[in-house]
């Protein structure tokens, strides 16, 4: 956030958007990010679309909207003393404070101000605004606008063009198909980047061996159609020796030949068709149960698989979509070039790989500038990315027009060569006739035999690099079929118990694979009892979302034990915990299907639609979804961007409900939503908690401080556990945590 605040200051910009800028900010962050968003209002117009209401409290004027309209505007202190909408929304973020003489003693013995009240609110710390007397000046004079947002968001949402919300899965490919060479390079160096074992072609065919009578079939056909060439070559040249023959035999040997032409013809036909169905059939077998066996095994991994940049996306989509169909060539190719009569000497591939890193280069600023689109413009740099663009595709132009003369003599020399190989078949064969060392129909035999097999040959060597590519396309993808697991998500191993939610983390260790150096916890002791909703607040980085993600058993712990009703995590069954345990994440992620579908999405027994409003109800969506023109059939498109984030996260929330889970996770569920929002949001958690654990993860402090028990980590540790009242009392880290998002001032 910050570099972004001085990306837009180096613009010495005369009017400043600030949209959410801190609406996802841990306090600590928060504090720091608000700090340099104030100093970047100096001296410009600044208007701010703000949920977090105590970022605004010093703006120059507070327009609130509701429905599209504007209800209510003023400074913060006017608005305020109104007691509107602006002050219950002000209310909905207060932070409870603790009125105890003892409490107030002990805090001016350390020096803070408080102010004795009614209500006994202490005033939040960042100063009031002053207005600036009118003697003072100044050359340009800061303006800053607040614009809240109050209220449902309208239910015409519903229709918003997805187009506009959604993130480009994927940039757009500049890069035409690469050379055969170009591939077997990539791969090669796939193969060395993940250290892949070479496979045999043994080893590719024992995996197809159901299907091996398909190949000896395929490969009888492709040796019928070999065969069929170097006797055509002969039948050929026997026309010659026909046609000097006297009229009635020259009858009779032309019918005779005419007929093996025709049997000829049949037995190529029935060649080419028994090897393009059988060697098919054992190919699609071979890719579809390498596609099945890959992606099982990927569903094994553990969360740690994922997170290394060697199993993106796109390189396990390349496995699935290209590499497993590469492999069944084994199949569909080599019988042709085994059942090919002339020794092949070889191919030789090559082609600079520079010119594809250049294009993939191009292909990523392509990419880039399409998925920020709207910062590109914003920042006005569309010519730049178009010169960037423009100097990455010159070199592979100029490199690639270089060589397109070089392809162009040897092409042209491939295509001329053959006449001079007949010539010197000619000249060689006048001479042995002239020699009686061969007859005229010796010679014609031999030329034919030599130009139709060649061209055969000509044909089958363009195989060979499928072949090739097979063969390395195989060490892949049983590289990801045979990766082994540290959490099999597909094993039926482990204790299937019922449980209560009695959780304890005793002396966890922990760093994420891929940052094996940089440790999350450390010596981290954590309790909750059954039926008891535990906040975990914290600096960003401080472990809060690594212990989720180490309960949802994503990960294991380097050290120390976690354990669930006396039972060790690992000991449980991992489908039995993740079906008795869910979460509602800051970004619900929804699928393209309806509101029912997703409600029920991934549960294995059957449930009633009556289950379902039920859920729904307990999640405060019921009677928005009776709203919409279908209802419950309602789509809500791609990751949900029919619907807004409040609606999204009380779907999210119903899913979580219907599954009755014993233990609930909340990961900042309500962190990017409007104060309206977050209080029905919010309104339908408090029911999800009802007679479960809860463990709940939040920056907004007000939205916890009704927990039975709040941790504070820090450096990966616990450093302090109370309920709110014990933990301000204490003075510590939460307290500054909790004056840092004081909202209320006193109000006469």
């Amino acid at each position: 956030q910050r570099i972004a605040i001085a990306r837009a200051l180096i613009k010495n910009p005369k009017i400043l958007l600030l949209d959410e800028a801190t609406s996802a900010l841990d306090t600590e962050s928060e504090r720091l990010v608000q700090a340099a968003l104030d100093k970047a209002q100096e001296g410009r117009t600044t208007i701010v679309v703000a949920h977090r209401l105590a970022t605004i409290k010093n703006v120059n004027q507070i327009y609130v909207f509701q429905n599209g309209s504007i209800v209510e505007s003023g400074s913060h202190d006017q608005l305020m003393h109104a007691r509107g909408i602006f002050y219950l929304m002000v209310e909905a973020q207060q932070i409870q404070q603790i009125d105890d003489e003892k409490m107030m003693s002990e805090i001016k013995e350390e020096g803070d101000e408080i102010d004795n009240d009614e209500s006994g609110a202490a005033p939040a710390t960042p100063q009031p605004f002053e207005p600036r007397p009118p003697e003072t000046e100044v050359e340009e004079k800061s303006v800053t606008i607040s614009v809240i947002k109050s209220g449902f968001t309208p239910r015409k949402t519903i229709v918003t063009s997805s187009v506009t919300r959604r993130k480009i899965s994927e940039a757009t490919s500049v890069v035409s198909r690469a050379s055969d060479a170009q591939e077997i390079k990539e791969m090669q160096q796939n193969i060395e980047e993940n250290s892949v074992k070479p496979t045999s072609m043994m080893k590719i065919f024992k995996k197809n061996k159901g299907n091996w009578k398909y190949f000896f079939l395929g490969l009888t056909g492709c040796i019928v159609s070999g065969l069929v060439t170097p006797f055509f070559a002969l039948v050929y040249s026997q026309i010659f020796q026909v046609f000097s023959e006297p009229v009635e035999q020259m009858e009779k040997d032309a019918i005779f030949w005419s007929a093996m032409f025709v049997v000829l013809g049949i037995a190529n036909a029935l060649g080419f068709f028994f090897s393009a169905i059988m060697l098919g059939r054992a190919g699609e077998a071979l890719t579809k149960r390498l596609r099945l066996e890959a992606f099982t095994n990927l569903m094994r991994q553990d969360i740690g698989f994922f997170d290394d940049t060697r199993h993106n996306t796109g390189k396990l989509c390349t496995r699935f979509a290209t590499d497993a169909p590469i492999v069944r060539y084994v199949f569909t190719r080599l019988p042709s070039v085994i059942s090919s009569v002339v020794t092949l000497i070889g191919a030789i591939f090559g082609k600079a790989m520079r010119d594809t890193e250049l294009l993939e280069e191009a292909g990523k600023i392509a990419g880039e500038a399409v998925e920020n689109i709207r910062t590109v413009q914003g920042l006005n740099k569309q010519f730049i990315f178009n010169e960037k663009y423009a100097h990455h595709l010159s070199a592979p132009y100029k490199a690639n027009l270089k060589q397109a003369h070089i392809y162009g003599a040897v092409f042209a020399f491939s295509q001329s060569v053959i006449f001079f190989m007949y010539a010197l078949a000619f000249y060689l064969g006048s001479i042995f006739v002239n020699q009686h060392l061969m007859t005229p129909l010796a010679v014609f035999r031999v030329f034919f035999a030599i130009a139709f097999c060649g061209q055969a040959v000509g044909q089958v060597s363009s195989f060979i690099p499928d072949v090739v590519k097979s063969r390395l396309a195989a060490s892949l993808i049983f590289h990801l079929i045979e990766y082994p697991t540290l959490i099999d998500s597909l094993s039926d191993w482990g204790i299937r118990a019922t449980l209560k939610g009695n959780i304890e983390l005793k002396g966890v260790h922990f760093a994420y694979p891929t940052r094996s150096k940089t440790r999350i916890l450390n010596n981290t002791y954590i309790r909750v009892q059954p039926g008891q909703t535990v906040a975990l607040v914290g600096f960003s980085g401080c472990g809060k979302s690594t212990i989720m993600a180490l309960l949802e058993r994503f990960y294991n712990p380097l050290k120390g034990h976690i354990t669930i009703d006396g039972m060790s995590i690992r000991e449980l069954n991992i489908h039995s915990l993740r079906e008795q345990l869910c979460i509602v994440s800051q970004e619900p992620i929804l699928f393209d299907c309806t509101i029912e579908q997703n409600i029920l999405y991934g549960l294995d027994r059957e449930v009633s639609h009556e289950d379902v409003v039920h859920a729904a109800e307990k999640a405060n969506i019921h009677k928005f979804i009776l709203g919409l023109p279908e209802g419950y059939q309602t789509r809500v498109g791609e990751k949900g961007t029919q619907l807004s984030g409040g609606q999204k996260q009380r779907i999210a929330i119903a899913r979580a409900l219907i599954r009755n889970p014993a233990i609930l996770l909340l990961d900042e569920a309500t962190s990017a939503l409007d104060t309206e929002s977050e209080k029905i949001v919010q309104d339908a958690l408090d029911r999800a908690k009802e007679g479960r654990t809860c463990i709940v993860i939040a920056h907004r402090l007000s939205t916890v401080q009704n927990a039975d028990k709040i941790i504070v980590l820090n450096d990966g540790k616990s450093v302090e556990e109370g309920t709110h009242e014990e933990l301000y009392r204490k003075g510590g880290i939460y307290r500054g945590l909790c004056q840092t998002q004081l909202l209320k001032e006193e109000v006469n």
